[in-house]
């Protein structure tokens, strides 16, 4: 009995998986892009921020631009000059 509840999940399980690997080809073929943010603008710059602090990298924000649920960071490689030069 064991066994063939072991193999209903197994069979479900891959029928599951095989679906999935068929749609994922199918949204690859469409060149379907899938986007989403996971920061605000302030958690953005507080990581370019911390990046620079704690990783010793020069990176100085030079802009951003906020247009309504976008923005857009400029994050130049830099000598490691202060953020406001």
């Amino acid at each position: 009995m064991e066994n063939r509840g072991w193999r209903a999940t197994q069979n479900r399980r891959r029928t599951a998986d095989a679906e999935c690997e068929a749609r994922a080809k199918e949204l690859m073929a469409q060149d379907y892009s899938i986007h989403f943010h996971v920061w605000d603008r302030y958690a953005m710059m507080e990581m370019i921020l911390q990046v620079r602090a704690q990783f010793g990298l020069p990176l100085i924000p030079k802009a951003m631009v906020a247009t309504g649920d976008e923005v857009i960071f400029v994050v130049c490689k830099g000598d490691g000059a202060s953020v406001g030069e």
